[in-house]
């Protein structure tokens, strides 16, 4: 099978190219209030803290696909390749941490690239992944054996004591 035309979940055929659009949207808008009309400038300061916090958004990127080769853009559970739940690495702590760290990235790249409000129009990007998180879960109990059990024990999504 294709990825992403007959596995594929119905609802994530519609959210994941909404969110891409957004994604893009987003880095327009950052463009125009950082460089072109200066809507929300961020000392330079700040923009460094942006650049570190940008690093730290790809190291919890790069320790969630070392630790899940069945990481995939769609939502699907990966039959053919025997998927199982992953709880160790990053997954111990949040059971979506590349949603984590998306979030972080977010914020790392508004401050990076010296837009207040791209922080605050990015997080709606956060908002629509909080939805797709709830989504994905979903199938997951329903389709992964051992999701229920691992749900149980860790505690939060992708926000570490809070949700």
């Amino acid at each position: 099978m294709r990825l992403g035309t007959f596995d594929q979940q119905g609802w994530d055929k519609i959210l994941f190219p909404l969110l891409n659009i957004y994604l893009l949207a987003w880095l327009v808008f950052m463009s125009l209030d950082a460089v072109r009309f200066h809507w929300s400038p961020l000392p330079i300061w700040l923009q460094g803290v942006g650049g570190i916090i940008l690093l730290c958004s790809f190291y919890l990127l790069f320790l969630t696909f070392r630790e899940n080769s069945y990481l995939s853009p769609v939502v699907r559970i990966q039959e053919e390749r025997g998927q199982s739940v992953i709880s160790t690495g990053p997954y111990h702590h949040l059971r979506h941490p590349m949603y984590n760290a998306i979030l972080v990235f977010v914020v790392g790249t508004s401050l990076l690239l010296g837009s207040g409000y791209g922080i605050l129009v990015g997080l709606i990007s956060i908002v629509m992944l909080a939805r797709r998180a709830v989504l994905e879960e979903r199938t997951l109990l329903k389709e992964l054996p051992g999701y229920a059990d691992y749900k149980a024990k860790v505690k939060y999504r992708f926000i570490p004591y809070i949700w």
